[in-house]
């Protein structure tokens, strides 16, 4: 069974191969895809912490956590697959967008927004790991937190 700690090293993985591309100029057009990868990986790794079991398919599993994070880690995470969505328009184009959609940026202001991105995305993983391992810790009962006897059989 794979662990949230393997799913949240695999997340890391992906941020750097897309920081890699950035930093090397080639295969710029895995950038999004990298970060969208690293950021569904770290998804994935907070369902486990909080005790699910995630979905088979990223798909399903994005609309899991959607559902089941709290309001900033969802807003957050849902602004930044957008934004993955138009920065891989920006570079590759969209035929089926309107010209006005698509930003007309250079490759090196391309490369700028991207980096934003990528800072913004390591910046919710790393909060996702933090949160997710505070929830867990604040869910663990604690001395004034338990029921006398309850671990005893019939409570007494």
């Amino acid at each position: 069974m794979i662990t949230a700690a393997e799913r949240e090293e695999s997340s890391l993985h992906g941020l750097d191969r897309a920081e890699e591309h950035l930093r090397t100029g080639y295969g710029l057009n895995w950038v999004p895809d990298e970060m969208r990868a690293g950021l569904h990986w770290a998804m994935e790794a907070w369902l486990l912490k909080q005790g699910h079991k995630p979905k088979s398919d990223w798909q399903s599993m994005m609309f899991q956590f959607l559902e089941l994070a709290p309001k900033p880690l969802r807003s957050e995470a849902s602004y930044l697959l957008s934004s993955f969505v138009f920065l891989e328009s920006d570079l590759m184009g969209a035929p089926e967008l309107e010209a006005s959609v698509c930003d007309t940026a250079t490759l090196d202001q391309w490369k700028e927004k991207a980096q934003r991105l990528l800072a913004k995305t390591r910046g919710l993983v790393t909060r996702m790991a933090r949160e997710s391992a505070t929830q867990n810790q604040a869910d663990k009962p604690t001395p004034s937190k338990r029921i006398p006897n309850a671990d005893r059989p019939n409570g007494s």
